[in-house]
């Protein structure tokens, strides 16, 4: 038997977002998003797990609202195991690192009781070109029964296919 796994093109869930900081009273979640407030500087960076690996190329996407009346504009950051960051903003880019947390953020200068703002419709996805929003799909596995082992020869390999529903 071969274990064969599943995921969607979205590799982060976004209803286990949470906010830097620890008064989680300026945070709601939302269907498919969140509300923050990031009324003060420790509160500024919603954080979402993800596992990004090193040297892979990337594209963050999300949808943006403002709520209140300072017109933020959000900014991303991955974050590895160590809290090395880097930054990008809506374009591609390459994994410097294994990183395990996309931060969305408003700089500084935002922070304002009057902040607030409506993130929605997140998505990471492996490549450099932007696709429509699918929301985030739990893995599953394929438990794929083998007459006999796959085999092998230089470059040439057995494969297993989907086709319309059949392996």
């Amino acid at each position: 038997t071969l274990e064969v796994g599943v995921v969607g093109k979205n590799l982060i869930d976004v209803s286990k977002v949470r906010i830097s900081g620890s008064d989680q009273t300026l945070f709601e979640k939302i269907e498919n998003g969140y509300v923050f407030r990031p009324k003060t500087s420790a509160a500024r960076i919603s954080l979402i797990p993800c596992n990004l690996v090193k040297g892979k190329t990337y594209i963050v996407l999300y949808d943006y609202e403002n709520l209140g009346s300072v017109a933020a504009v959000p900014g991303v950051y991955a974050l590895n195991g160590d809290g090395a960051e880097q930054y990008f903003k809506n374009k591609p880019f390459i994994a410097e690192d294994n990183m395990n947390t996309l931060g969305i953020y408003v700089s500084n200068e935002m922070v304002s009781e009057n902040t607030k703002l409506k993130i929605t419709n997140v998505q990471c996805e492996i490549g450099d070109v932007a696709t429509t929003y699918e929301p985030y799909k739990e893995y599953q596995s394929v438990p794929i029964a083998l007459t006999e082992p796959l085999r092998g020869i230089g470059e040439y390999r057995d494969r297993i296919m989907c086709r319309d529903g059949v392996w």
